[in-house]
């Protein structure tokens, strides 16, 4: 099982839209994908057509043992991706961190326990540098940071870098930068190039060959509760996600070879 944050300080990155996306495609290609919901905002699960069960349950009981995992787990529409949702308590995480726990340590225990039933697990933290964001880059193996193509962006990349740096010292050293995704990419603005080139010509790290193009239909599946591959397939964002996730299963495949970790099966 390869467990990827998709984490981004800043908002409006399209990070949850890479998170819906990205799982579903890789769901597609043939793999079995958890898609867990770690944002009290819930965008991940309402963008999936997902709500918690109506007693409440939701990711944030499942982390304090109060329930099981079957009672949390929630089918979506597309074939071989499920979801943990986000509930109404998960804010509570942030305010008055539960006593007598490890609260950085509580998401890790929930992604260990599905270790055997999902070849990728996938985690959609706050955009902000929160306490659940940091959790779930404790419990990741590898980061995806999403970048809109704007200079701000560049800004902030480095600030999530430096965070990596500090939590694979001190609390992950297994957690490894993935890529750079540029999302929301307008090839018809001067700015969206240049921002592209100087990313992919300076950043000192990976950088997805796939750019994420800016779509009106990306924007409109979630009110349907679909990721764009079932709203409108074939479209130009539908097919970028779809490369996206041949990128990342090449991507996992070579630092897992590297490591001498068994790698998920190609589909």
């Amino acid at each position: 099982m390869t467990v990827i944050a998709v984490a981004n300080q800043k908002g409006g990155v399209a990070k949850t839209t890479t998170c819906i996306n990205l799982a579903a495609s890789l769901a597609i290609v043939g793999k079995l994908v958890l898609l867990i919901d770690m944002d009290p905002q819930g965008h991940a699960s309402n963008g999936l057509g997902v709500q918690p069960a109506s007693d409440g349950l939701s990711i944030a009981e499942l982390m304090l043992e109060q329930c099981e995992l079957r009672e949390v787990l929630r089918p979506t529409t597309q074939a071989g991706l499920s979801i943990i949702p986000a509930g109404q308590t998960l804010s509570s995480f942030e305010v008055s961190p539960p006593a007598g726990t490890e609260t950085r340590l509580l998401l890790k225990r929930v992604v260990d326990r599905c270790a055997r039933g999902y070849d990728f697990v996938i985690l959609d933290p706050p955009p902000s540098l929160s306490a659940l964001a940091f959790s779930c880059l404790v419990a990741a193996d590898y980061l995806i940071i999403p970048v809109q193509a704007e200079y701000f962006a560049l800004a902030g990349l480095v600030r999530m870098i430096q965070l990596v740096e500090a939590i694979r010292e001190e609390h992950n050293p297994r957690l490894k930068l993935l890529g750079v995704l540029i999302t929301m990419h307008d090839r018809r603005t001067r700015l969206a190039l240049e921002v592209e080139d100087e990313l992919k010509e300076n950043f000192q790290g990976p950088v997805f060959r796939t750019v994420i193009p800016r779509s009106v239909r990306v924007a409109e599946a979630p009110s349907f509760g679909l990721p764009v591959a079932q709203y409108a397939p074939g479209s130009p964002v539908a097919m970028a996600y779809l490369s996206l996730a041949s990128e990342v299963i090449a991507a996992v495949a070579a630092q897992d070879a590297g490591q001498g970790r068994a790698a998920p099966a190609a589909s």
